[in-house]
């Protein structure tokens, strides 16, 4: 089993295992492994899972949420719409819908390397979209499964606390979305709170 990541980075899929002799898997660059062997699926209860802010491939328990995908894919929509943003990001995360967005804007950098290397703003941009870093920035958590309501959260970077903070009282999804989109990528966005 193969997978590319975002970056291009062709990841391999293996089967070991534990000390106890259960079996591990596992994503790996290399195409061989003394300790392992290569596999062709993995079993139900497992997922290749990219991770938004590097790339990186890893074999986890597949998780289950009351998040619709139809509800990722709106704020997905809505953000990109709203925000000064070219290219987010988004997952479901448990009870979550999180918004990585770009450490580098690829429009911007798009256009500082045309000047230099002279080929399209489209494909540098590409190429710069597949290979930044993305940061969680934002991210919706449903409060109310039967009612579809959500309260939204964003990262807070200050050394004494390093963690989501809530920005809303709980709300339907869409307006709670339209509320704070149009400030992500702006300094109001870190007006909430």
């Amino acid at each position: 089993m193969e997978y590319v990541n975002r970056r291009g980075h062709r990841y391999f899929v293996f089967q070991g295992k534990t000390k106890s002799g259960k079996p591990k898997y596992f994503a790996s660059r290399k195409q061989k492994s003394d300790k392992a062997e290569l596999i062709e699926s993995l079993p139900e209860s497992y997922e290749l899972f990219e991770n938004p802010a590097d790339g990186l491939v890893h074999i986890r328990l597949r998780r289950t949420s009351p998040i619709i995908e139809a509800e990722r894919e709106l704020v997905e929509r809505l953000v990109l719409a709203l925000s000064s943003y070219s290219i987010v990001q988004t997952i479901i995360d448990r009870n979550f819908i999180v918004v990585y967005v770009p450490d580098t804007d690829p429009m911007d950098a798009a256009a500082r390397m045309v000047a230099i290397f002279g080929t399209t703003p489209a494909k540098i941009a590409e190429w710069t979209a597949s290979q930044t870093r993305y940061s969680a920035e934002l991210r919706f958590g449903l409060v109310d499964a039967d009612e579809r309501l959500f309260v939204a959260e964003r990262f807070c970077y200050r050394s004494s606390v390093d963690d989501w903070i809530p920005i809303s009282g709980t709300s339907s999804l869409e307006p709670l979305v339209r509320q704070i989109a149009v400030r992500l990528g702006s300094d109001s966005f870190y007006d909430f709170f």
